[in-house]
């Protein structure tokens, strides 16, 4: 029988942008997705799988057949809002898409973040993919979850009032956002990398998991050529410019739509999604602010600041188009064309967007590739950027277009300051090798890896042995040259000659081609090494942390966390006293998020789910299929069983951050102010049942009400036992959450506390969009500013 070959792609169509774009822009994109063995009930490949399983309505959707001939035939699946099966085609192919990427850039295949099992169980999860839920719940909200090795994506109603594009209550998809599917996806991809900078050991670590993911999604959009082309008629070639042309130019304000001037779709991020929420725009932008270098100064709040390095990054990818294209321009001018906005010729448009499409993608794979020069452990913005130009500089050291340059002078602008460097030449950036730190470092001979490849798939037990070697050769090394390596070699009172135990974290070869065609083959290792310490070191009964440090091999150096403060005399101030009274590092605690009685927003069915009381059936019963549909995963048993549960069910929604806010309560002269952050109720339980706790509460003069003012952030026993006259303040609206504040919570506040002041009440002058609550009433103490409100507590 004839034998045909293999297809280098499959070729599926998805949403260029998101369903609010229509077909404008060419929105309806083919991506060709790395052709991969298929099962016929669903997308279940090596790396992802894709199981529709919707846990708020509990049930099953029928899964796409990609291997159908009808769909084969026609690029998959047209586009289409009602069918569930296109939405698991469109997170199908954005997710190959990035992954791809990923493993352009960095010249290996990406894997998934490790098991904490053991022995048998652990070598089975390894192999497994990750899963992706287009359907997971009824909720504004999209996220990467780590321990459930997933990405879960929401359905939510679009705002009553200002849905932009969207129809009041529609139905909005985060799984049809091009920008949403490719940023959760750079989550997991980047976990997999460096598992610890999921931890939030200063203000940047996860400041820069938000950018990152927005600067891969960002890029993303110059893969849509039309798109490009268009924005650059519009734009007379200026691609960074926030507001773009219209069709026809308009003579005062304008009359029809072909004179309204649109956004740049290039520069924002998740526009559906914005705009249902009742933003009028984009979730984010790649533009951020002017340079500011006092930003970084005053802005705290993870996405916030990681808007500031999205910024850098994309002023030096604009500044580097500019450089260019204006020779193009020039000649264009010098010959007679028009330059000007929705007049250039199609010659010249598709030149620029040449141009374009490929400065975006270099700039993307520097900033990939810059991932594996990176300590392993508390990144910083300043230490990313030394990554930067230490990983570029190896590959491309000629650099005529001065990308490290326009790089360093963003990052310089927006007060981004590496430390440990003299000045912000490229020379001073660059990681110190051991040749100019005087430390030689020998060889580490034994390293077992093919010159062009080093894992194959399909020999299972050749990789695994071939890993294990690899791990010991790399953990005998480490013992042997602790120093030279940059590693610590025991505490006080420890035998010197013994370090701490290192760990092998993350080791692989890297394969990489540069501009010049040739070939760069390196090995990369990080090592870890941890002990627990006391967060008070004179505190015999003190609370124990994780202090964790290592090093990264070749190019990395060590950087340590910093060692937990002091609570008494906090801030320098004598009599001042922060106790920490949570979060728990009991799992049974953490998962604990609705309180067991007054639970108002969500209500138990009769089979005992949590459902929501405002539920959307997203889809037409035609759709729904049983369970026994979904297969193709080997462990789904225990994957359906963990989702299956109540509680894992709120663990996976809330993401488990919520139950993880610092609970701190400030004691100084008598007074006390409690501050639960989102805390929610496993937390307040943890340290409710302590013998102190009864005391804390009766002698709270200050409350800022947790999480929002949500129906399961402040159990109904913790403010009937706080005394009458507290002052309380919350951050909340109840847009596009009507169940946020809670109305009973709010009720019993009012009655006890003196006063209770909202967020949303505070009018903000020139902000016409708003959110808007209750008439504002200030208590004794309280002061209003132009956007916020003070408390003065007299001592």
């Amino acid at each position: 029988m004839t034998e045909y070959p293999r297809p280098s792609f499959r070729p599926l169509t998805v949403y260029a942008f998101d369903p609010s774009v229509g077909k404008k822009l060419n929105n309806y994109m083919v991506i060709p997705v790395p052709y991969e063995k298929l099962a016929d009930d669903g997308p279940f490949g090596a790396k992802i799988a894709v199981i529709d399983y919707d846990i708020s309505n509990d049930r099953y959707y029928e899964p796409v057949n990609l291997n159908h001939t009808s769909i084969a035939i026609t690029n998959g699946l047209q586009p289409a809002e009602s069918d569930p099966r296109f939405h698991q085609q469109m997170v199908y192919a954005v997710a190959s898409e990035t992954i791809r990427r990923f493993e352009f850039a960095l010249g290996r295949g990406v894997r998934w973040r490790r098991s904490e099992a053991k022995g048998r169980r652990r070598r089975r999860i390894a192999d497994t993919p990750l899963r992706i839920f287009p359907h997971a719940f009824q909720q504004a909200n999209a996220f990467y979850h780590p321990g459930f090795r997933a990405v879960l994506f929401g359905y939510f109603a679009a705002s009553g009032t200002d849905p932009g594009s969207s129809l009041p209550g529609q139905t909005v998809f985060t799984c049809l956002s091009h920008d949403i599917i490719a940023h959760e996806m750079t989550h997991a991809i980047l976990d997999g990398m460096r598992t610890e900078f999921t931890k939030p050991t200063s203000i940047d670590t996860p400041a820069f998991h938000e950018a990152f993911a927005d600067i891969v999604a960002l890029f993303q959009h110059f893969a849509m050529k039309d798109a490009v082309i268009d924005t650059i008629q519009r734009s007379g070639g200026f691609l960074y410019r926030s507001q773009l042309a219209g069709d026809v130019a308009a003579v005062g304000q304008p009359q029809i739509v072909a004179e309204l001037t649109p956004q740049n779709p290039l520069v924002g991020l998740g526009q559906q999604f914005g705009q249902a929420l009742g933003m009028r725009g984009a979730l984010r932008s790649a533009l951020g602010t002017p340079p500011n270098s006092k930003d970084i100064e005053m802005v705290r709040e993870p996405h916030l600041r990681g808007a500031i390095l999205v910024a850098a990054v994309f002023d030096a990818f604009f500044t580097v188009y500019v450089k260019r294209v204006l020779d193009l321009l020039r000649i264009a001018r010098a010959g007679g064309a028009p330059t000007t906005a929705g007049e250039l010729h199609p010659d010249l448009a598709n030149r620029l967007c040449n141009e374009a499409v490929k400065t975006a993608n270099h700039m993307l794979n520097i900033c990939i590739r810059a991932i594996d020069y990176c300590p392993p452990v508390d990144i910083q913005f300043g230490e990313y950027l030394r990554a930067i130009i230490t990983a570029d500089s190896d590959l491309v050291p000629d650099d005529p277009w001065d990308y490290r340059g326009e790089i360093i002078k963003a990052f310089r602008l927006r007060g981004i300051i590496p430390k440990e460097v003299k000045s912000y030449s490229e020379e001073a950036l660059r990681w110190d090798g051991p040749a100019e730190l005087r430390q030689p470092l020998p060889p580490c001979d034994g390293l077992d890896y093919e010159a062009v490849e080093d894992h194959d798939p399909k020999k299972r037990e050749v990789n695994e042995r071939r890993t294990a070697h690899n791990k010991r050769t790399l953990k005998q090394y480490a013992y042997a040259h602790p120093k030279e390596l940059g590693l610590s070699r025991g505490r006080k009172g420890n035998s010197q000659s013994t370090p701490m135990r290192i760990e092998p974290h993350s080791f692989h070869p890297i394969y990489r081609i540069g501009p010049d065609g040739r070939l760069v083959v390196e090995f990369v290792a990080e090592f870890l090494q941890r002990r627990r310490e006391k967060i008070d070191p004179k505190d015999s009964k003190s609370l124990k942390f994780d202090f964790v440090g290592g090093s990264t091999v070749i190019f990395g150096t060590v950087r340590y966390l910093g060692a937990g403060r002091r609570l008494k005399d906090a801030a320098g101030i004598p009599g001042l006293l922060v106790q920490v009274l949570g979060p728990p590092r009991d799992r049974k605690f953490l998962s604990r998020m609705d309180p067991p009685t007054g639970d108002r927003f969500l209500r138990l069915s009769r089979n005992g789910r949590a459902v929501s009381a405002n539920r959307i059936e997203p889809f037409e019963k035609r759709w729904r299929v049983g369970a026994g549909v979904y297969r193709g995963l080997r462990d789904q048993k225990a994957l359906m069983k963990m989702i299956d549960s109540s509680t894992a069910l709120a663990f996976a929604l809330d993401q488990v951050l919520n139950n993880t806010s610092l609970v701190t309560l400030f004691s100084y002269r008598g007074k006390s102010l409690l501050f639960p952050g989102d805390a929610q109720y496993g937390n307040w339980q943890s340290w409710m049942n302590t013998p102190d706790a009864e005391t804390v509460l009766d002698h709270i003069d200050f409350f800022k009400i947790a999480h929002h003012g949500s129906h399961n952030a402040t159990p109904k026993s913790a403010l009937e036992k706080m005394r009458k006259g507290f002052a309380a303040m919350i951050s909340t609206q109840n847009r596009p959450w009507p169940s946020i504040p809670f109305e009973k919570m709010l009720d019993r506040l009012e009655e006890k506390a003196s006063g209770v002041v909202r967020s949303d009440s505070i009018k903000v002058a020139g902000a016409t969009n708003a959110p808007k609550g209750p008439e504002l009433h200030l208590g004794a103490g309280f002061s209003v500013g132009p956007f916020w409100c003070d408390y003065t507590l007299a001592l």
